[in-house]
């Protein structure tokens, strides 16, 4: 079994099927679903709606600010901690940093 591409609190950009629409702009991965027809499947939230979507993981990309991207190796003396991402980057896993992703949650929410 395959494990879920987008972790909780990940931006994402989302690309609807053809004929729906959705505002343009990052979403938030709220909560990861299980498989459905073969596909992981996802609640997202943008910060321009006041509801959460469902999106199909095939539907979503994840989010890469080119200016901000680091290599870990020059994130020494940060305890290897990602301010762009909010992840912990290290060996070939990635783990959620949770004041990071609070933070970022709460303040997509407030607005």
């Amino acid at each position: 079994m395959s494990a879920h591409k987008f972790r909780v609190g990940q931006a994402v950009e989302y690309q609807p099927p053809q004929g729906f629409y959705a505002p343009h702009g990052s979403y938030i991965v709220t909560a990861t679903l299980p498989e459905r027809g073969g596909e992981f499947e996802y609640h997202i939230r943008s910060a321009s709606e006041e509801f959460e979507r469902i999106a199909k993981e095939s539907e979503l990309r994840a989010v890469v600010d080119a200016g901000k991207q680091q290599n870990p190796a020059s994130l020494e003396g940060s305890g290897g901690a990602s301010q762009s991402t909010g992840y912990i980057e290290g060996d070939d896993t990635m783990s959620v940093a949770p004041f990071a992703i609070n933070h970022r949650v709460n303040s997509w929410l407030k607005r």
